[in-house]
């Protein structure tokens, strides 16, 4: 890794900016394009997950958002970002809410909430990633009117230990009014129709954002609800208590009351 935490990684941005102009080219017909990213069953080196990009970094002819070997670059993605879907015409969609949690090795699980003019819709589904890149596909099937949101994006920032602030990528936002209790319709996403598609910018927030809460996994407690093995403060749930209130059912407490 780089010395330069705001270095903006050029090649997989290459790769996403080229695949943002084929967007707007004359596309794949939606039956020879299961997942929907403008590549053709037979040339997609991902076929079952969206990654208009085509990078392959080990080049073993296996996309990078599908390869589970692929190199690891390092760096972390934040539980929250707040993203922006530019369309090439038109108003932007602004304040759309993704959280990624669950951690596997190169796997999230992605919850995204769109906005009002999309009709608040929740939808949960994966995110791929190599520590670097990282491509996502969601939708919600659970109202009259399917919608679903597909991004791909490379890291473009990177802040303190680590962690991904900034990615910029495209997306495809697609919906499908005549999916409603029909399972083949909605089996893949060939029968759904293009709403939207463009540039994607996301930008790490706090988690509460995200409708998450922010959790403390150390070993050094630093707040005043702690999960760790060390506590300082006046709340505290360890087998130790080392401050001078008795507010627990420890074993050890070492203040100068009679501690029962």
């Amino acid at each position: 890794m780089t010395n330069d935490k705001r270095l903006r990684f050029s090649l997989p941005l290459l790769a996403l900016f080229v695949a943002t102009v084929m967007m707007f080219l004359p596309g794949v017909p939606a039956c020879d394009d299961r997942d929907r990213d403008n590549i053709g069953n037979s040339e997609d080196n991902c076929g079952f997950f969206y990654n208009p990009g085509q990078t392959d970094e080990d080049s073993d002819g296996i996309g990078d958002a599908c390869d589970t070997d692929t190199p690891l670059h390092g760096y972390r993605f934040a539980a929250c970002y707040v993203s922006r879907l530019v369309p090439p015409t038109g108003a932007a969609y602004e304040n759309v809410r993704i959280a990624l949690t669950g951690e596997e090795k190169g796997r999230l699980v992605a919850a995204v909430d769109l906005p009002a003019e999309l009709y608040n819709h929740h939808l949960t589904g994966e995110a791929y990633h190599n520590e670097r890149d990282i491509a996502l596909m969601s939708d919600d099937k659970t109202t009259t009117t399917y919608y679903a949101l597909f991004t791909e994006g490379a890291t473009a920032t990177v802040g303190e230990d680590d962690v991904v602030e900034s990615i910029q990528g495209v997306y495809t936002l697609l919906h499908c009014p005549n999916c409603y209790g029909d399972p083949d319709a909605a089996f893949d996403y060939v029968n759904w129709s293009d709403l939207s598609a463009g540039e994607w910018f996301a930008q790490a927030a706090a988690p509460e954002v995200c409708g998450l809460e922010e959790t403390d996994d150390d070993t050094v407690d630093d707040d005043t609800v702690d999960d760790d093995t060390i506590d300082d403060d006046a709340t505290d749930d360890d087998a130790t208590d080392d401050d001078a209130i008795d507010d627990d059912n420890d074993d050890d407490d070492d203040d100068d009351g009679c501690g029962c």
